[in-house]
Formats: C-alpha cells, structure tokens, sequence
C-alpha cells in the first residue's frame, strides 16, 4: 500500500505502525512486538523507538481476548481508579488502574488501550451500527462516494479507538484502503485486521496538512472532548478530502432528551443552588431534576477548563456543514440520533422491541462506564472525591430506576467536498445505488434488525437542523453555575 502522504518510509509490513513527527517512533512489524533478535541472524522487520522512552512490554496477560503492542507502555499512563465497587457496572470487578493517553493532556479520559474504556466504545460502537443500520448514517452518500469503479479509494478515521470502525470499513470495501488515527496504539488483535488496513498514532491537534486531498471519505466520531479547536479541525479536514470526497461527523450531546425527542430532561440542583432560588423547592427540583444531566453540565464544562473545544462542536455540527465553502450545500445533510438510554423504548412489532432495548441496555452500560471516566477529569479541576461519588451514586441509581426514559442525542452533519468548476468527473451525489458492488453479507444484516420506529430525524437544510435546535432550547429550564467554573472562579479570586 502506498503512504497516505507521499512522504518516504522505512520497510513496512501488511500490518505497520507509523508514529508521526514529533512523536519519531516507527513501528514495521506485523504484531509491534519487539523480539530480541542475534547479530548473526538480523531480523526481517525493524522497530525504532526514542532511547529515552523505550520500556519494557507489558504482560500479555493485560488484554485476554485484544492485543497489547509492546510499545504501548511509551504512550500511556496508569492512574488509580477511585470509584467505589458500587459505581461499576453489574457483576463488574474493574481495574485498580485505570489507562490514560500522555501525548494529549486536553482528552483526560481513559484511552481505547483501557480495558473498561476498550468495552465502552464497543458497547456504543454496536448500538451505533445497529441505530445507523450499518456503519455510517448516510448510506447513500457513503457508498456512491466509495464505489469500486476501478479508481483507488482511501477512507480516514479520526480518533480511531479500538479501531473496529476502520477493521470492518476495511472489510466492507476491500478494495479501498483505511487509515486510523489516534493518540494511542489500536490493540486489536492484528489476525483480525484486513491487509487493506492500517493504523497511525497521532494527534490532531497538531495539524492535518500532510493528508491534503488523499482520502475520498473522512470520519470523526466523539472526538471533540481531545481537540482544542474543532471548528480548525473542521476546516483541515475538508482539506484531506479529494473533490468530490465525503465528510462524516459524529458528536454526542451533553443534554439528555426527553422520550418526546424534543424536550430537554432538567438538570438536578446543589443544596446551595436551591436555597438562592426560591422559585423551585428543594423537593419539586429533586423529583424533577437528572443527576446524570447534571453530571453532563459539569464533565462539559470541565473539559472546557482543560482546553477542549467541545461546545463549539455542538454548535458547528448543529449547523451542518452547508455554511462551509469547500461542501456542495446539495450533498450536506445533518440529522439527530436518538439513542434509547436503557431497555425502556417500545416499537409497533416484537422484533424491532428486542432490538431497541438491546440497544438501550448497552447506551446505559456506556453511561455507567463514562460517569466512571470522567472522574480524572473532574478531580483535575479541583472537585472532591466524596462529592464526585455522590454525583455518580445518584445517576446511577437514576440509570437503574425503571421509571427513567431518556434518549441520549448525537449530532451527525455529512457533506462532499465541491469538485473543480472545470471537472468532467460525473456528481457522485446522483449516482444510482443499483450500479455499486453489493454490500457484503456482513452488513447487509442490519437491513434485517432495523427497527420499524428508527429515532433518527433527519434535516434536508441549516434551516431545518437550526430550527430543531432552536425547539429543543425551548424547552430548557433554568440552568446553575457549573460546580467546576464556581471552583475555577474561586481559585482566581484567591490568586
């Protein structure tokens, strides 16, 4: 497979790591073990890695059903995990340690190469490709843009994560090659990565000009929280795109939904915040108010103080990506995914129930997990262990109740690149599903399973995606202070 960028490279197997400047590590080997080889018998493939970073490898006993790279220790770093056995989820033990990233202190999450965090993103990997019915949220578009026509295709995953979305894109379009991309090393185990498929430990901060016009589909899904300026990194990416490329988004909103899909679920308030509002009594507002909304409120803000960009994510992908001149406005869309938190969402047929709750029990599982990982972040700007643990005591038993009903909404906005005014390139927005390679069996299941009430609504215009928002702002009470920017304004005030 040729480089992505042009740029010359060492020898490289089906399966290399490639670490970016300024990271200067080098991984070519199938597995990235590094294995002792003899002078007199070299080895057929080379690993480099910084004389002042190299460590020895993890015990493989880490990972039971992933792949731990040898190299993963130069890229992470333990911090115990504070939560009590309470929190975690049903029949769960859990790490003592949890795994963060060390190249980006903006993203204080753990990172995919966390076993809990690893199962995380699969549990909201599954319920995405079952809401999506497939792995993408514009299947047209995706599969006009990426049809075998004999030219060489390349797709982009940013903040790639575990790396399934790359693996089974690779699988389902052999014939185009997958890059993902992430601050981290993917362990998947790599028997099960297509040859057509490989991964690259970078971090987008840092710039995206050496993919200029190499990939004709770019992914980003739930990476807001690790950037420091998302509308930048907007821009670069219609900028890896060729002409006529597609650009897919995918952001989570902080604010739950009611089962009306348009109200905003109240946020919980502090002893103090109702005491100095006299209009809501302390038992209206604790009958009424989410402590997982309230949660949210503060995780958000909190990675704000850290240097994350995330709410101009919310706003940039609500918009859609009409009001960007490089897009076709006739290929942008922009839609809201509603994802059931718990097995509560009921459909006409018995089918389209089980699949909907089953959905719904892995989105509550994913909310257990996170309010569990958000815990080094809170910690960070200054919030106390015991009063986290209380906020995470009240969602859970809220996430467990049966009389909670809420959706979690993620943002989606997709566009193609315009193509040169000059181009005799036909619009691949026009171009007909039936002339495209099948679908592989794979994935064509999810045709199967789609439920019959699918919450995804989708917006034709900026107009439509802006006027939903604007109803959803509607319906919002009034919201505190965030807890994290009262501590935060504290701190300045005691400088």
């Amino acid at each position: 497979m040729a480089s992505f960028d042009g740029r010359p490279k060492e020898r490289t197997t089906p399966s290399a790591w490639t670490i970016r400047s300024p990271y200067r590590i080098n991984i070519n080997r199938d597995d990235g073990d590094r294995r002792a080889s003899s002078s007199n018998q070299p080895s057929t493939s080379t690993s480099t890695v910084d004389d002042d970073t190299q460590q020895e490898a993890p015990s493989k006993s880490m990972r039971t059903t992933r792949h731990t790279p040898a190299f993963l220790p130069n890229f992470v770093r333990t911090e115990p995990e504070n939560a009590s056995s309470s929190h975690k989820a049903d029949g769960e033990q859990g790490p003592t340690q949890r795994l963060y990233n060390t190249l980006n202190p903006t993203y204080r999450f753990p990172c995919a190469a966390d076993e809990v965090e690893n199962k995380r993103q699969e549990h909201q990997h599954t319920a995405f490709s079952i809401v999506f019915r497939g792995l993408y949220p514009c299947p047209d578009a995706v599969r006009a843009t990426l049809r075998d026509d004999g030219t060489a295709k390349a797709i982009l995953d940013l903040g790639c994560g575990t790396g399934t979305w790359a693996i089974e894109m690779a699988r389902e379009f052999p014939h185009a090659t997958v890059l993902g991309v992430d601050i981290v090393p993917c362990t998947a185990n790599p028997a099960d990565i297509p040859s057509n498929c490989k991964f690259e430990i970078d971090d987008v901060n840092h710039g995206l000009d050496h993919f200029e016009e190499q990939f004709d589909l770019v992914h980003l899904r739930n990476l807001s929280m690790g950037l420091r300026n998302f509308r930048k990194t907007m821009e670069e990416v219609s900028k890896c795109l060729k002409p006529g490329g597609l650009a897919v988004f995918i952001e989570g909103d902080n604010e739950l939904i009611h089962r009306d899909m348009v109200t905003v679920v109240p946020m919980a308030m502090l002893d103090h915040e109702i005491r100095k509002d006299s209009s809501v009594s302390g038992r209206s507002r604790s009958a009424s108010g989410s402590w997982l909304q309230r949660y949210f409120h503060e995780i958000s803000h909190a990675a704000q103080i850290q240097g994350s960009d995330w709410s101009s994510a919310a706003e940039a992908i609500d918009e859609g990506l009409w009001r960007m001149d490089m897009y076709d406005p006739e290929s942008c869309g922009a839609s809201s995914a509603f994802v059931p938190i718990g097995p509560w969402l009921k459909a006409p047929d018995e089918t389209s129930t089980v699949h909907l709750q089953h959905v719904g029990s892995l989105m509550r599982t994913d909310m257990l997990s996170l309010l569990r990982a958000a815990q080094s972040l809170l910690l960070q700007v200054g919030v106390h262990q015991s009063m986290i643990d209380q906020w995470i005591a009240s969602a859970t038993y809220e996430l467990k109740a049966e009389k909670f009903e809420s959706f979690a909404r993620f943002r989606v906005a997709w566009g193609r690149r315009k193509r040169p005014a000059n181009s005799d390139s036909p619009d691949q927005s026009s171009t007909s599903l039936e002339s495209q390679a099948p679908v592989t069996e794979t994935y064509s299941i999810y045709d199967r399973i789609r439920p019959n009430c699918q919450p995804v609504t989708t917006y034709a215009s900026r107009t439509e995606s802006l006027m939903a928002k604007e109803a959803r702002n509607s319906t919002k009470t009034k919201q505190p202070v965030p807890f994290v920017i009262e501590l935060a304004n504290k701190k300045v005030l005691t400088k």
